[in-house]
């Protein structure tokens, strides 16, 4: 698919205006303004757009190619960095998610990774791609007939057992009794009140 369009982060007008001036009359006719790098991806994703042009953190920049995996700026903070981070596994958590790949993403090591990404977010990145992958798999469980083992596979837990477990420790119930539960709930919320 080709790609196009450009997506312009930046934080004030004036930054905004300079990178326009470098950018010709077609390519001005493309571009995406938005203030974060979590926008740009979002955008660049869904237009599969060329570049990410950014201000932020000094002057503008081109940072790499987009389109259906859009890359990071290693000039950008911490934070934008772990936003892609986020972005990333939330788009990629049924697949395998190896610390040192992840960490290679942001050309960081994998012990700076765990370090930045819990302070910044609160829990560990291993308990972070966990939740998100629960999360998924619980409206899987509500919204599908699949069968649970399959679920858990899709999501990225390859042992029923495992799976069962931490769900188990997320929700309270086992991925069974959630399903049974969450779709009678759904059925009483459906049901017309009675006059």
């Amino acid at each position: 698919m080709e790609k196009s369009g450009i997506v312009v982060v930046t934080k004030d007008g004036s930054s905004y205006r300079k990178i326009m001036s470098y950018l010709d009359e077609k390519a001005r006719k493309e571009v995406h303004r938005v203030d974060s790098i979590g926008e740009a991806l979002d955008v660049a994703y869904a237009e599969k757009a060329r570049f990410i042009i950014t201000d932020l953190g000094g002057k503008p920049r081109k940072a790499a190619g987009t389109g259906m995996h859009p890359r990071y700026n290693p000039e950008i903070d911490a934070r934008e960095n772990l936003a892609y981070l986020r972005w990333y596994i939330n788009k990629h958590c049924g697949e395998k998610l190896d610390l040192a790949d992840l960490a290679a993403m942001i050309s960081v090591t994998p012990n700076y990774l765990c370090r930045i990404f819990k302070a910044e977010e609160g829990m560990t990145l291993r308990r972070y791609i966990e939740s998100v992958r629960l999360g998924k798999a619980a409206r899987e469980l509500v919204m599908t007939d699949r069968r649970i083992q399959e679920i858990g596979i899709m999501f990225g837990f390859r042992n029923d057992s495992y799976f069962g477990k931490v769900f188990r420790q997320e929700f309270g119930f086992t991925p069974s009794q959630y399903r049974k539960i969450m779709r009678e709930e759904t059925m009483e919320a459906e049901e017309p009140a009675e006059p």
